[in-house]
């Protein structure tokens, strides 16, 4: 039986290991990295970027909680295959994502706003490349129709958020299969210490990385840079397979 003392020092350890491993796991770049391309690709403010991510903290928070109660049940060696599984999955599907937005930036051709907004080209010229749209006054009116793309649906952060938010944290399936020994609270407050490092790291390292980079300049990257960060994403998935392999 354990001592007054003793039911007191568990918890406090589970609840120090599961924001400690919060902190680092959320360090590795493949939850964060991915939303600083894309968003200074697109030039989104800090906020947006900080929204995104947290949208796939809470997805990537909520499997990896489910998992880890699910080793309650059904074991933890079970949980932790299935938690590999998600990983490597996700791993590979942020290089596909990333190629596949690549190929999209790339294939609307010539210059085009941040944001794939439109391509465009001054009257009368074969193809005129500007950098910046205020060295193009009125050209707007005279845009090459043959050169215009539709812009993105909208939908490749929602895709983006939901492939980095399942992928689990198996790093805490052994606190959250300790747990139950200490009764519902210590479930709870694991859970709550692990949720909410998880989601303060995720966000505040995408809101600094995109707040701070706007104010850069980056003449490459406002030129390219929808499939610079395509080809980004998908290194970072490369290098996690590769790092898990």
């Amino acid at each position: 039986m354990n001592s007054p003392g003793g039911a007191g020092v568990g918890p406090a350890v589970l609840v120090g290991a599961a924001i400690s491993t919060a902190l680092v796991h959320t360090l590795i770049p493949d939850h964060w990295l991915p939303f600083v391309l894309i968003g200074l690709a697109r030039r989104w403010s800090g906020a947006k970027a900080a929204f995104w991510s947290g949208l796939s903290a809470l997805i990537h928070i909520s499997f990896s909680l489910a998992l880890g109660l699910a080793g309650v049940a059904v074991g933890q060696g079970t949980a932790h295959a299935v938690g590999e599984g998600f990983e490597r999955i996700s791993g590979l599907l942020l290089v596909a994502f990333g190629i596949a937005y690549a190929f999209y930036a790339h294939t609307k051709g010539g210059h085009f706003h941040i944001g794939g907004e439109r391509v465009h080209r001054l009257a009368g010229s074969a193809g005129h490349d500007h950098p910046h749209e205020h060295e193009c006054p009125q050209d707007a009116e005279v845009a090459d129709e043959a050169l215009i793309r539709p812009a993105p649906s909208g939908k490749s952060p929602v895709y983006l958020a939901a492939i980095i938010g399942l992928n689990p944290c198996v790093l805490v399936l052994p606190l959250l299969v300790k747990s139950p020994q200490y009764g519902a609270r210590a479930i709870f407050l694991t859970s709550i210490a692990y949720a909410v490092s998880t989601l303060l790291m995720m966000v505040g390292l995408v809101w600094f990385a995109v707040h701070s980079g706007r104010r850069l300049e980056m003449p490459l990257l406002h030129r390219h840079g929808e499939m610079i960060s395509g080809l980004g994403i998908a290194l970072v998935g490369a290098v996690f397979l590769f790092l898990e392999g």
